[in-house]
């Protein structure tokens, strides 16, 4: 025999022999992972869907090990994420505005703190049809009348006010000073529901994505106080909107900002305006107070 031939099958025995035992931890059969899944399942039902594996594991008292019990749930927590996006999904309006200056959207954030701890706050006002961020209200507080003022000095700017004005409900934009701002400027006023940040997503996302660009977190400590926030966040939304290059038509937002038509003339406000506060009062009329009644506000605007 040549060497060759020996090595074949020396080869072809060794492949013969039953698999070796891989190293590391055995699997876990099956049931023992099905009984784990189902006493996790009931210490969450307990505890509650955002409990962790440590108050998980310490009330199985031992039932379960520590490592089996985080797997374990780590697996229900995934399941509930991808329910709740699903739901999410199927419940989810998306609108799309092919003008400028339809609808703007307003919300405030704590851009850091000074020194001392006194926050900053910043108010931001945005253009859902553009996606531009038209001005930025820094300063200690905000309030009414700062609102009014951001809204004046955008329109001096932009030329004219929205038809839509959506926001929170917080009390900086629902008070008396705003709604007779608004109702003479004949501006509807788009309100979320209570809890439903989604609903004023135009501004969430863009202070997301301010917050980003400049570092700013709450509880960021600004040494330069108001003036720092100002020049950091100017820099972020001025970056954002000019030189960030953007996929589709636009290559930025500033270019999509100039190239979207109006829209809309003063006559269509009036009658917008006169046909939405009747729709308004109809559901003020027909529903009880509470989030059903507000609910009908929103989609007698939209």
């Amino acid at each position: 025999m040549t060497e060759h031939t020996l090595h074949n099958w020396t080869q072809r025995d060794a492949s013969s022999e039953p698999e070796r035992a891989r190293p590391g931890r055995p699997a876990t059969p099956a049931p023992v992972v099905r009984s784990a899944l189902r006493k996790v399942r009931r210490e969450m039902r307990r505890q509650g869907r955002t409990a962790g594996w440590r108050p998980i594991a310490a009330a199985l008292e031992g039932a379960v090990s520590v490592a089996l019990a985080q797997r374990c749930l780590a697996l229900w927590k995934k399941r509930n994420r991808t329910r709740l996006r699903l739901l999410r999904g199927g419940l989810r309006q998306t609108i799309e505005i092919p003008a400028r200056d339809v609808l703007w959207s307003q919300d405030a954030m704590q851009a850091g703190r000074r020194d001392g701890g006194e926050p900053v706050m910043a108010d931001v006002l945005r253009d859902a049809g553009a996606r531009r961020t038209l001005s930025l209200s820094i300063g200690s507080e905000v309030s009414g009348d700062t609102v009014i003022a951001q809204l004046e000095a955008t329109r001096r700017v932009r030329g004219r006010l929205p038809l839509v004005l959506s926001s929170d409900n917080g009390p900086a934009y629902c008070n008396e000073a705003v709604a007779d701002y608004l109702e003479r400027h004949q501006v509807l006023h788009l309100k979320t529901l209570p809890r439903t940040p989604q609903h004023n997503a135009w501004a969430e996302r863009g202070i997301g994505a301010l917050r980003r660009e400049s570092g700013i977190a709450s509880h960021t400590v600004l040494a330069g106080g108001v003036s720092e926030a100002i020049a950091r966040l100017g820099e972020a939304a001025w970056r954002l909107d000019t030189q960030r290059r953007r996929p589709g038509d636009y290559p930025t937002i500033e270019a999509r900002d100039n190239a979207l038509p109006h829209g809309y003339d003063e006559h269509l406000r009036a009658r917008l305006y006169r046909a939405a506060c009747a729709r308004l009062e109809d559901a003020l009329h027909e529903h009880p107070p509470g989030r059903k009644r507000r609910r009908a506000q929103r989609e007698a605007i939209l």
